[in-house]
């Protein structure tokens, strides 16, 4: 196979996928900006490292590993980086389901792959609608995390309410018309 291929579509395919990193970087700069300003030639080495992490452990662990170099190199709570991790895949997902849409609409998909789009439809679309209560009910949701955490260990409820106060943060990107539709068009 590599003696037959191409090579004249790997520069192109190259930095095809450079200006991806790259607007993935921009993305998720636009996404942390209503808590922090973080430069995105700080950024980009930061998500490369949670891709290649990503390439050799299992299970998305890279994104754990992305959070954690973000709080180390650039101070940043590792709940508010993990909100904004957690948000770029609820774009990735929406972006990945309105392009699979719009292909169906001129190639007909098998039986399995219908079944498929409409659970990741299903799936991506309650994620949105969860993040949307979250953000337009945020008091309602502070309150059950301050019952929550009054019912447990004075320490641990303090943490658990400072988490949930970083991740609803982490989501304030898409509160603003205008960042919403910035994220959207980069994650497309």
């Amino acid at each position: 196979s590599l003696a037959t291929a191409n090579y004249w579509y790997v520069l192109p395919a190259s930095l095809v996928t450079f200006a991806g990193y790259v607007l993935r970087t921009l993305r998720w700069r636009r996404m942390l900006r209503p808590a922090q300003t973080v430069a995105a030639r700080q950024l980009f080495p930061i998500l490369m490292i949670g891709f290649m992490a990503n390439n050799v452990l299992p299970a998305s662990t890279g994104e754990i590993v992305r959070a954690y170099v973000l709080h180390r190199r650039a101070s940043v709570s590792k709940t508010l980086g993990l909100a904004t991790i957690g948000l770029e895949r609820l774009f990735d997902g929406l972006t990945l389901v309105l392009f699979l849409g719009l292909l169906s609409l001129r190639f007909p998909l098998p039986e399995w792959g219908t079944g498929l789009a409409r659970s990741a439809g299903l799936l991506f679309l309650g994620a949105t609608a969860v993040v949307a209560l979250l953000l337009l009910r945020a008091d309602v949701a502070g309150r059950t995390i301050a019952w929550i955490g009054g019912r447990l260990p004075k320490r641990l409820g303090e943490r658990c309410s400072a988490m949930f106060e970083a991740a609803l943060l982490g989501l304030q990107a898409v509160r603003r018309r205008r960042a919403l539709l910035t994220v959207a068009l980069l994650s497309i």
